[in-house]
C-alpha cells in the first residue's frame, strides 16, 4: 500500500490521483510507509485540590474566558436640549446687538424716569411716618375742631396738647413726657437747636396764633370730659 505524499492518505497500488486530495501522484515521490501522527499537546487545566470527609479531591475546572469589557458610547445631545441652548445664544446676541446699536439711549431715561419714581416714594413714605409720628399732625397750622379730637383717649389728649410745645423745642421735665417724645426723630432733631429750652413760658410765647388756639381749645375739650390735660 502507498500513501498520498500531500495528505497521507492510504491509496491503492495503481492509482494515479489522489482519492482524498485530488494531487496527481509522482511516483517517485508516493511514499510506502504511512504518516507519523502529530501529536499536539494542550495545556493541562488548572486543578483545586480540597478535602471533604478527610479524603482529598482534585477539580478540574475550565479556564474561563476573559471577559471583554463593553465600550460605553456618549449619546449624542438631545434635538430640544440643543434647540434650548440656540435659542439663549441667540437671546443673548440679540440684547448685546440692541445696546451696541444704541438701546442704551432708550434704556436710560427708563432707568432715570424709574430713580425718581423711586426716590419720591420713598419721601412719601417718610413724610407718611413722620405724620404717624404725630397724634394731631395739624396742630401747628390748622385750628382743631371736636371731630379733630374724637376718639382720643385722656392720655393721647395730653400728648396731643404738649405735642405742640415739643414742635416749639420744649424739653420736659416730665419723665413720662420726656420718654414719650424721646422716642420720636422729629423732637429729637428739634431740641439739639440753639433755641430749645426747659422755660415754658418762654415756649409759648414764641407759639402762633393757632397753636396757642388749639391748647386752649384741647383742655376746653378735656374738660367737657371731665379730664385734666
Amino acid at each position: 500500500m502507498k500513501y498520498c505524499p500531500e495528505c497521507g492518505a492510504a491509496l491503492k497500488d495503481k492509482a494515479i490521483y489522489c482519492t482524498n486530495c485530488g494531487a496527481k501522484l509522482d511516483p517517485q515521490k508516493v511514499v510506502r510507509k504511512a504518516p507519523e501522527k502529530t501529536v499536539v499537546q494542550t495545556k493541562p487545566k488548572p486543578k483545586q485540590t480540597f478535602t471533604f470527609n478527610d479524603e482529598e479531591t482534585t477539580v478540574i475546572r475550565p479556564m474561563s474566558a476573559p471577559k471583554r469589557q463593553e465600550e460605553k458610547v456618549s449619546e449624542p445631545l438631545p434635538i430640544e436640549e440643543k434647540h434650548h441652548s440656540l435659542f439663549g445664544f441667540i437671546i443673548v446676541a440679540l440684547f448685546i446687538s440692541f445696546i451696541v446699536a444704541g438701546g442704551s439711549a432708550f434704556l436710560i431715561p427708563y432707568i432715570t424716569t424709574s430713580h425718581h419714581a423711586a426716590v419720591e416714594k420713598q419721601k412719601q413714605e417718610t413724610e407718611a411716618k413722620a405724620l404717624d409720628d404725630y397724634i394731631l399732625a395739624t396742630s401747628s397750622s390748622v385750628e382743631l375742631t371736636t371731630d379733630d379730637l374724637a376718639g382720643l383717649s385722656q392720655k393721647q389728649l395730653h400728648y396731643a396738647k404738649n405735642e405742640i410745645y415739643a414742635r416749639n423745642g420744649y424739653i420736659f421735665s416730665n419723665s413720662d413726657l420726656s420718654s414719650y417724645f424721646k422716642k420720636k426723630d422729629w423732637y429729637n432733631q428739634r431740641i439739639k437747636q440753639s433755641d430749645a429750652t426747659t422755660n415754658q413760658e418762654t415756649v409759648y410765647n414764641r407759639m402762633s396764633k393757632i397753636e396757642k388756639s388749639n391748647i386752649a381749645f384741647i383742655i376746653k375739650y378735656g374738660k367737657s370730659k371731665g379730664w385734666k390735660v
